[in-house]
C-alpha cells in the first residue's frame, strides 16, 4: 500500500549547490575531518585491497600505504585504536605510501585506484584481496571485471555515461537547488 503524507520543503536562504557544507559532527570515528570525508569515496575502494587507508592512525582515510617502500616516501604504522579500529590492516607494520591530507580529490577517483593497482603489480605485492567486497562497494561486479580485463579509467568512466545521463534526467524534477 502506498503511503501518502503532506510534505513541506523549506528552502535554505542564500544556499546554492556550490555552497560548501562541513558536517557539524564526525559521521564515524574513522572519518575525523572534512578531508577524510572528501577522500572517502575514493579511498573506501581500497578496503577491498591489501593497501591501508590509515585506519589505526590519527589520519584514517587520508593516507594510503602498502608493505613495500616502493609505494612511496610517506611512512606510517597502524596500531589498535579502541573505538575506531581495534585490528587495522597491517597492524604494527611499517607502511609506505602517500599522504593525501593536502590533496584536492573529490568524489570517486578511479585513476588513484588503478595507479595503486599498477604500482602493487610492479612491486609484486598482492592488491585485490577481497574481490567480493569491491563488488559490494561498487554495487556490481562490472568495475572489477573491467579492471581485470585491463580497461583504462577513461574507458570505465565512459561505460557509466548512459546510465548516469538517464539518472540525471530522472532526478532533475526533484532538485530543489538546480545546477
Amino acid at each position: 500500500a502506498a503511503i501518502h503524507c503532506e510534505l513541506t520543503v523549506v528552502p535554505v536562504e542564500n544556499y546554492t549547490r556550490h555552497t560548501p557544507y562541513v558536517l557539524p559532527v564526525r559521521p564515524s570515528p574513522n572519518l575525523p575531518n572534512q578531508q577524510s570525508i572528501k577522500l572517502y569515496p575514493s579511498l573506501a575502494l581500497f578496503e577491498a585491497t591489501n593497501i591501508s587507508v590509515g585506519r589505526g592512525t590519527p589520519f584514517p582515510f587520508q593516507v594510503l600505504g602498502g608493505p613495500d617502500k616502493g609505494f612511496g616516501p610517506f611512512r606510517f604504522t597502524p596500531v589498535s585504536t579502541p573505538g575506531a579500529s581495534l585490528h587495522p590492516k597491517h597492524e604494527g607494520e611499517a607502511l609506505y605510501g602517500a599522504d593525501l591530507r593536502g590533496t584536492d580529490i573529490h568524489g570517486l577517483d578511479i585513476d588513484l585506484f588503478l595507479d595503486w593497482m599498477n604500482k602493487a603489480d610492479a612491486l609484486n605485492v598482492a592488491f585485490l584481496i577481497r574481490p567480493g567486497w569491491l563488488d559490494k562497494l561498487m554495487g556490481t561486479d562490472k568495475f572489477r571485471l573491467q579492471i581485470q580485463n585491463g580497461k583504462s579509467a577513461s574507458e570505465i568512466r565512459e561505460s557509466w555515461q548512459k546510465d548516469l545521463q538517464a539518472f540525471k534526467k530522472r532526478r532533475r524534477p526533484y532538485l530543489l537547488y538546480r545546477p
